[in-house]
C-alpha cells in the first residue's frame, strides 16, 4: 500500500527539530518513497535581497547554501535515511509558498509534509500565512504537523461532507477515504469517520430562533447517517466507524479529534478565494487552527494551480 512516492519535506532549519521529516522517515521505513528535503536559504526577505548585491551576493549564497545542504545533511543522519534516496534543495524564492509549489511540480511529488503552528485571528486578516497558501494552492496532499501528536499515526479522522449531491464533494470524500484508508493500513492505525451537518430550521419564531419539530431532527440526523455509513462501508470502513453530528463543521471536526485523541485529521478542501475566503474563511484552514493534531488536506482533482510549472519554463 502506496500513500506517495515522491514525498516534498519542508525543513525548518533552526534548531534540529524537524517533526515533518519524523514523519517521512516513519512512511519511508514502512513504503518505497523518495524523499526531497527543502530548505529555504534565507527566511528574511532583507536576506533575500542581499543576495541581489552583485558584490557581495555570490559569496553569501554560496556560504548559506553549504550551511542549509550540511544541515539537511545532518538531519538525514539524525533520522537513519542513509540508505533512502534523498534530494537535497535549497530555495531562494521571495515567497516561500512559490517555491515550494514549484518545487512540487519539478519534483513531481505527491505528498508535502511541513511543521505548523497557530495563527491569531488577526495575523490572519493582514496576510495569509503560509500554510494557508499551501492548503489554497498546493497540487498535491498537505500534510501539517503541529509536532504533539505521534510520528506514527494510530488514530485518524477522516471527515466527509456526504450528503452534498455536487460532484466534486462526492470525488472529495471518495479522495479522504481512500487516502484514510491507505494511511490506516500503512501504519495500523483505527480509522473514525465524521460528518458534520448543520440544521436549517423549519421556520423563525417571533423572537428570531429557529423553529425545529423533534421528528425533523431525527429524520435529518437518520439521513445523514445512513449516507455516511454507505459511503463509509464502500471503502472498507464498518458503520460502528462512523458518526454524524450536528454543528459547525470546523467545530465538530475539532471537538471529534480531541475526544478520540486523533493524531491524524484528512479533510478534503475547495478553497475559498477573495473576500469570502478572507472573511469567511476555508473549513481546512478554520480546522488548522484549531486542532492540536496534524491534519492532511486533500484537494479535487479539478485543480488549476496559479504557479507556473517549471517544465513549462
Amino acid at each position: 500500500m502506496t500513500v506517495a512516492k515522491t514525498i516534498l519535506v519542508i525543513l525548518q532549519g533552526k534548531d534540529g527539530k524537524e517533526p515533518a521529516l519524523e514523519r517521512a522517515a516513519e512512511l519511508v521505513r514502512r513504503q518505497p518513497a523518495r524523499l526531497v528535503l527543502y530548505i529555504r536559504g534565507s527566511e528574511q526577505v532583507e536576506g533575500m535581497a542581499l543576495l541581489q548585491d552583485p558584490d557581495k551576493g555570490p559569496a553569501l549564497k554560496a556560504r548559506l547554501a553549504e550551511e542549509r545542504r550540511a544541515y539537511a545533511q545532518q538531519m538525514v543522519e539524525t533520522h537513519a535515511l542513509g540508505d533512502i534516496s534523498c534530494d537535497i534543495v535549497v530555495d531562494w524564492s521571495l515567497q516561500p509558498f512559490e517555491g515550494m509549489i514549484v518545487e512540487v511540480l519539478r519534483q513531481k511529488a505527491d505528498l508535502l509534509i511541513k511543521e505548523s503552528r497557530h495563527h491569531s485571528r488577526l495575523s490572519t486578516l493582514i496576510f495569509t500565512p503560509t500554510d494557508w497558501h499551501l492548503i489554497r494552492k498546493c497540487p498535491c496532499p498537505v500534510w501539517l504537523t503541529h509536532a504533539k501528536s505521534r510520528a506514527l499515526p494510530r488514530t485518524i479522522l477522516a471527515a466527509v461532507s456526504s450528503v452534498y449531491v455536487e460532484g466534486v464533494y462526492q470525488e472529495l470524500d471518495a479522495k479522504v477515504l481512500d487516502f484514510t484508508r491507505k494511511m490506516a493500513d500503512l501504519t495500523g492505525a483505527e480509522i473514525k469517520v465524521i460528518n458534520a451537518y448543520s440544521v436549517v430550521p423549519l421556520g423563525i419564531s417571533l423572537d428570531g430562533t429557529g423553529i425545529y419539530q423533534d421528528e425533523y431532527l431525527l429524520d435529518l440526523e437518520k439521513q445523514h447517517h445512513e449516507k455516511t455509513v454507505e459511503l463509509a462501508t464502500a471503502h472498507g470502513i464498518p458503520a460502528e466507524k462512523v458518526e454524524t453530528r450536528n454543528g459547525e463543521t470546523h467545530l465538530v471536526i475539532a471537538d471529534c479529534a480531541r475526544e478520540i485523541d486523533a493524531d491524524v485529521v484528512v479533510v478534503g478542501t475547495v478553497a475559498r478565494k477573495g473576500l469570502s475566503g478572507i472573511f469567511i474563511g476555508n473549513t481546512a484552514e478554520m480546522t488548522l487552527e484549531r486542532l492540536d493534531c496534524d491534519i492532511i488536506t486533500l484537494k479535487q482533482d479539478a485543480f488549476e494551480c496559479p504557479i507556473p510549472n517549471p517544465d513549462d519554463q
